[in-house]
């Protein structure tokens, strides 16, 4: 009997000494990352969002602290999820991935706080925590690999829209020039930098709002033509600006307009929210749908 007890009582200290392991490794790790990920912040205009973000993140799990009450159960799991993304952290340091290598510090935060509080807890921090995503600079080869074609749909749609003005414009490639003035679409100005603004705010918006998942999905993924489409207006004001008035008018706009053009873009999105929200209303007060669901159920 006194064996049994002294073992169980080892036992219970496994995932003491499992926890303090695993917050000295996560200590560690994120001492050395932050550095490098306020270096990026301050020198990559597109993630100049990025030292808001763990604010929001500490916001939204106040919000929902009541869910992070500890409940026990699931220590082994995160503990697993803690040391799993530790290797996988060393594992990108190595190769030198830079995303991966941040990002598993964000599924080490989720794999702590399960390990400490318990599944449904971890489960409720998770979303606050995925927007920390958000502040990681991208692989260089995924904005390799999309910088040049947002470039050209930017410039093909600007075209348009300044022809559709009765402008005369004439497009070649990502070069557009209208008779009195002509303007490069470079490469800081494809769009990039707003849709990883645009991408944190549809991910903010999904994450607060009581939405089904197809819905949170929904919105998410609007954020990318979104950035698009308001960066067409971008390129589309600047051409305008400097055809009707002067290179001064057009330098103007391109230095000034991202704040007005991202206002625009979050009403927007809290419209197309707005909408899903009494779709998703109707369809749960549609009686016949509950009928549906309940033969669903049935079969």
């Amino acid at each position: 009997m006194a064996t049994d007890a002294l073992t169980e009582r080892r036992r219970a200290r496994l995932p003491n000494y499992g926890l303090v392991t695993a917050a000295v490794l996560m200590i560690a790790l994120w001492a050395f990352t932050i550095g490098k990920l306020v270096t990026a912040w301050q020198s990559d205009s597109a993630l100049s969002h990025g030292p808001l973000l763990p604010v929001l993140a500490g916001a939204l799990l106040w919000a929902r602290r009541d869910q992070l009450k500890v409940s026990g159960g699931g220590a082994s799991i995160g503990l697993a999820i803690v040391f799993f993304a530790g290797a996988l952290n060393v594992l990108a340091g190595w190769g030198d991935i830079v995303f991966l290598r941040s990002a598993a510090l964000v599924l080490m935060l989720i794999g702590f706080t399960w390990a400490i509080a318990g599944s449904r807890a971890g489960r409720a921090a998770a979303g606050p925590l995925g927007l920390l995503l958000f502040m990681i600079p991208w692989p260089t080869t995924l904005v390799e690999r999309l910088t040049f074609p947002m470039q050209l749909l930017s410039s093909k749609y600007a075209a348009m829209l300044i022809g559709m003005l009765g402008i005369p414009i004439k497009r070649t490639g990502i070069a557009l020039a209208t008779p009195d003035y002509q303007v490069l679409v470079a490469e800081a100005c494809s769009g990039i930098t707003s849709l990883g603004v645009l991408l944190a705010l549809g991910y903010l918006l999904a994450c607060v709002t009581r939405l089904p998942l197809w819905a949170k999905l929904t919105l998410f993924a609007v954020t990318a033509p979104l950035a698009l489409f308001t960066n067409t207006i971008r390129v589309a004001l600047i051409v305008i600006a400097g055809h009707l008035h002067s290179e001064t008018a057009a330098t103007w706009i391109h230095d000034h307009e991202a704040p007005v053009l991202l206002l625009f873009c979050g009403v927007l999105l809290m419209t197309i929210r707005s909408g899903l929200l009494q779709v998703t209303v109707s369809a749960s007060d549609d009686p016949d749908a509950d009928a549906d669901a309940e033969a669903e159920g049935d079969a």
